[in-house]
């Protein structure tokens, strides 16, 4: 098993996109709460943003299981990979505890 920069195998370049397309899903979620509505969502809008932010959500937990898989399977890790995965898996528990825990 050897350590390289970028994902050769097409199952880890498939975690990557996925783990980076719910970064980008965040960042839009951020954008548009912070920037546009000061984090006071309501309405419609509140729904749309939970959306966006569940899809962020569920992108982040099946890039991780796809890299984990092709790390198990292909035996291939590479930085960039072991980096996502690292960000994936933190932003599903975060994100599981933001979802189940209320807050104060």
């Amino acid at each position: 098993m050897k350590l390289i920069l970028l994902p050769k195998t097409h199952r880890s370049r498939q975690a990557a996109y996925l783990i980076l397309i719910s970064l980008v899903f965040l960042m839009l979620f951020y954008t548009v709460d912070e920037f546009f509505l000061h984090g006071e969502a309501s309405g419609f809008m509140w729904i749309v943003l939970n959306i966006i932010v569940i899809i962020s959500w569920l992108f982040a937990v099946f890039g991780t299981i796809v890299g984990i898989m092709s790390i198990y399977k292909y035996k291939e890790m590479s930085l960039l990979l072991l980096g996502l995965l690292f960000m994936g898996f933190t932003f599903s528990i975060f994100g599981l505890l933001d979802l189940f825990i209320p807050q104060a």
